[in-house]
């Protein structure tokens, strides 16, 4: 009801103020940080840092074809050790600022922090979150590259919760439901409302979470080779993170993108995650075992329109 009713007051301020609206609304800046770890081990994966490059090039090429400010930082264990790159807003190419020498210690309590006062994130800006890794199966804690470090749901949320402007938080991990959140944890329906009829620069902090499961649920990667020559995909991906990527217009058995011509969501993608993982589906061609979770608001979160 509450969504519905701050749906409504827009509709009603976007019909007494028709187009102007609309072109006076900036694009906002766009920044992207993102953790995958394949581990390399026992506990190793195929899929992680496949699936954080693959979002990488879906939202830059998205944001890029319509003149958006994006910027990126993705933080991996590729090729066994612990890499940092920076893609500054209006650069293709990428800066290797932690490689080899840098420890897989401290991720969550020393760089991650590090790396989202780096972003020098504003109000009116959108932050997207992703993480592609393992996930603890008592607490949902996400597992850093060496095992012995991990992040709970509490603490995620505090980090991305407390920056400025709207924050989306996508988790492919098992048990990732656990970092779930109720939407009193965000602003207030009152304030809301007072933000959509303020001429001044939005300064509310609103957070959305789209989840690969139940909290009690595993998050499926397709890694085996049978596997990939089924489903016709390039190379190993979390089916949670193949959902999205197939959403924001990537081919997976090439990997090539075709941006979409239509809005981009919060909503949007937790329902095309749903409709992906559903046991009856086609997209992925294959049943997987587990069911997207979300965190959702009093209005969605338009991520991406090819009309602004």
């Amino acid at each position: 009801m509450r969504r519905l009713s701050a749906l409504l007051a827009l509709a009603l301020l976007l019909l007494f103020s028709g187009c102007e609206l609309f072109e006076s609304i900036p694009k906002p800046r766009v920044h992207l940080v993102s953790l995958a770890f394949n581990y390399y081990g026992e506990a190793s994966l195929r899929g992680p840092v496949n699936d954080q490059e693959c979002i990488y090039r879906a939202f830059r090429a998205m944001y890029d074809s319509r003149g958006y400010e994006f910027s990126a930082t993705l933080l991996n264990d590729n090729g066994h050790r612990l890499e940092r790159k920076r893609f500054a807003a209006g650069t293709e190419t990428d800066t290797v600022l932690a490689a080899s020498a840098q420890s897989c210690h401290n991720v969550f309590s020393t760089l991650l922090p590090q790396i989202l006062d780096e972003e020098d994130i504003e109000d009116g800006d959108i932050t997207i979150f992703f993480y592609s890794g393992h996930g603890e199966d008592d607490s949902g804690d996400l597992i850093g590259p060496d095992v012995s470090e991990n992040l709970s749901p509490d603490e995620l949320f505090s980090l991305i919760s407390a920056l400025p402007g709207y924050k989306l938080m996508i988790v492919d991990a098992c048990f990732s439901g656990r970092h779930s959140f109720s939407e009193e944890q965000n602003s207030s329906v009152a304030e809301a409302y007072s933000s959509l009829f303020s001429n001044s620069s939005p300064s509310l902090s609103y957070t959305w979470g789209v989840f690969a499961s139940q909290d009690n649920e595993y998050s499926a990667e397709f890694n085996a080779d049978e596997a990939l020559e089924s489903l016709g995909w390039l190379r190993p991906h979390g089916a949670f993170t193949a959902s999205i990527l197939m959403h924001l217009g990537m081919d997976m058995s090439t990997e090539s993108i075709s941006v979409p011509n239509r809005a981009i969501t919060a909503e949007g993608i937790f329902n095309a995650a749903l409709r992906a993982l559903d046991d009856n589906s086609t997209v992925l061609g294959v049943s997987v075992e587990h069911t997207p979770s979300e965190s959702s608001n009093f209005f969605d979160l338009v991520l991406f329109s090819p009309d602004i």
